[in-house]
């Protein structure tokens, strides 16, 4: 339970953490993006500067069909403009007019002839600079541009962008991180001879052709996840990538991520013991208590809970506690005194009422015997009946007891499993004798082997008041006494061919001193001791009419297996 306490409020800690853990990859992202667009404005502000230095131009197209004009001219800017390395006039259809550069170059770039290329009706349109066709050239990164002039013509050149791509590609980004000028291929220009590239070109096309400025997981040529940003350059078929692997960029929010863990963990760890602790400490007074409700409940009211010294708080309960467990002595005895002073008050109740007329018999049949007047056969006689009499008393005192016993709750049955078909044929035969003499057949029927549970002892006195009963309401015919069982009870039933009982005597029988016929001997105790000994095992008695409805009652009861 303390675990749960202590440990479920780190699921949203837990869940907050990794959120600003995201939030802060996506700005490292952020920032790698930023700087690839500060790459990209770099070269477009280098290409507005290309576009500045255009202005001579406007002289240029005065001298157009002199020659030696243009190319002295073209010189003159090449000699101002390092980065020029090669300039040329084309006309209207894209062809050569004039060309001046260092040798090496012009012969390697040898005629230019652009007519069956589209682009320059687009340039046209524009009317602007237009810089493509960028490539590394004797380890220089250069890049072909287009100028229309006024009068169709167009100026061709290549341009050196050493001096500013030196400047952003020296901009590093931790050890790994770096600045690339990429084709819309996926090739990286400015890598070195043989050096392979750290993304390889298929996964910076893929990247290219998604759109997507950010990338959070780049596959590197060397098995190394990279991370970075992915921007469009104003170089047509170019674009400025800031990559760094995904270790390096990441480990200080991992770092961080993982202190913050740790710091977590550490703090609930510490929380847990404390609350363990704590929850210890409260749990000795708290079992105290329970324990003497415990000892409460199975009656033992003399032993106190001790007080608490570490928990001073609870001491006030503990002694609210102890005050009611003396109540609560105080009022057991004074029940237990009443209940014996009831059950002293029913049993003289019962005597006088019960052994009023038995004794006042006895008294007169010892008056006859004192007075000498009758015969030595009469007195025998008259002994006989008076020791009658004395067993019949007897027999009344103990089932008057058993009955206050049982409702005082003094009469406590021992449970325990027992052969239910042989204390049946054992109460059978203690009365078959009796029932032959009124020609009474006994029978039993055993439904089921299931041992049954209880007290075998007052279970075998229920059986034969029951029997005792029936023999006696019963003149001629017989007495079934079946034993069977269901999920729950073990159920006997005794049922007789007599007279039957009345529909409003069912209920009645059961009650003491109830007699269904004042003709028969008897008190009317056996079946109201029936009735609370079945009922001290949680069982249930009831009387009906026989299966059949003719002649005869059945009384049935049942009772539990645990």
């Amino acid at each position: 339970m303390f675990l749960w306490v202590v440990f479920i409020p780190l699921i949203p800690v837990s869940m907050l953490v990794f959120y600003y853990q995201g939030y802060a990859k996506n700005n490292i992202l952020e920032t790698h993006d930023n700087l690839a667009k500060m790459a990209a404005s770099a070269v477009t502000q280098h290409i507005d500067n290309i576009t500045w230095r255009m202005s001579f131009t406007d002289g240029l197209e005065k001298i157009i069909n002199n020659k030696n004009a243009v190319e002295r001219k073209l010189e003159e800017v090449l000699a101002s403009n390092p980065d020029f390395l090669m300039l040329a006039v084309l006309d209207s259809e894209g062809r050569e007019k004039y060309k001046v550069g260092p040798k090496f170059i012009t012969d390697n770039v040898g005629v230019i002839d652009l007519s069956s290329e589209g682009t320059l009706s687009e340039i046209r349109k524009q009317n602007r600079l237009n810089v493509s066709g960028f490539d590394v050239h004797l380890n220089l990164p250069i890049a072909e541009i287009i100028y229309p002039l006024q009068d169709g013509n167009f100026l061709f050149g290549i341009v050196s962008f050493y001096k500013l791509w030196s400047r952003i590609s020296a901009q590093r980004i931790g050890n790994s991180g770096r600045i690339y000028l990429v084709h819309s291929s996926g090739e990286i220009f400015m890598s070195s001879p043989g050096e392979e590239q750290a993304v390889s070109p298929y996964y910076l096309n893929t990247a290219i052709v998604s759109g997507q400025p950010l990338q959070k997981n780049l596959k590197g040529s060397n098995g190394v996840n990279y991370i970075g940003a992915i921007e469009p350059s104003p170089i047509l078929d170019a674009y400025i990538a800031v990559l760094q692997t995904k270790d390096e960029a990441f480990t200080s929010i991992n770092s961080i991520t993982a202190f913050l863990i740790f710091f977590i963990l550490a703090i609930a760890l510490l929380a847990y013991f404390a609350a363990y602790s704590f929850a210890g400490s409260i749990a000795n007074p708290i079992g105290e208590l329970i324990a003497g409700a415990k000892r409460v409940s199975k009656g033992n009211f003399d032993t106190p809970v001790l007080k608490d010294k570490e928990w001073g708080e609870f001491n006030s309960l503990i002694n609210s506690f102890n005050t009611m467990m003396k109540d609560l002595k105080d009022y057991r005895d004074l029940q237990i005194k009443q209940q014996v002073s009831e059950m002293k008050e029913f049993v003289f109740k019962a005597v006088a009422h019960d052994l009023r007329a038995p004794v006042f018999g006895l008294q007169g049949y010892v008056e006859l015997l004192q007075s000498g007047k009758i015969s030595e056969e009469e007195a025998k006689n008259y002994i006989g009946i008076m020791k009658e009499s004395l067993e019949n008393l007897s027999s009344l005192l103990e089932n008057i007891l058993d009955v206050s016993k049982l409702e005082a709750g003094m009469l406590k049955p021992e449970k325990k499993t027992f052969d239910a078909a042989q204390m049946i044929e054992k109460c059978v035969n203690l009365l078959n004798p009796s029932a032959k003499e009124k020609g009474i057949y006994l029978t039993v029927h055993i439904e089921s082997n299931k041992e049954a549970f209880g007290d075998e002892k007052l279970l075998e006195r229920v059986i034969t008041n029951l029997l005792s009963n029936a023999i006696k309401f019963t003149d001629k015919g017989s007495v079934t006494v079946t034993y069977k069982t269901d999920e729950k009870y073990s159920v006997f039933e005794v049922e007789d061919s007599g007279k039957g009982i009345a529909e409003n005597e069912l209920e009645q029988i059961f009650k003491k001193y109830h007699q269904t016929d004042n003709s028969v001997k008897g008190y009317g105790l056996g079946l109201a001791i029936s009735r609370e000994i079945i009922n001290s095992h949680g069982g249930a008695i009831k009387a009906q009419k026989t299966k059949n409805n003719e002649h005869g009652a059945l009384i049935e009861f049942k009772i539990p297996f645990n």
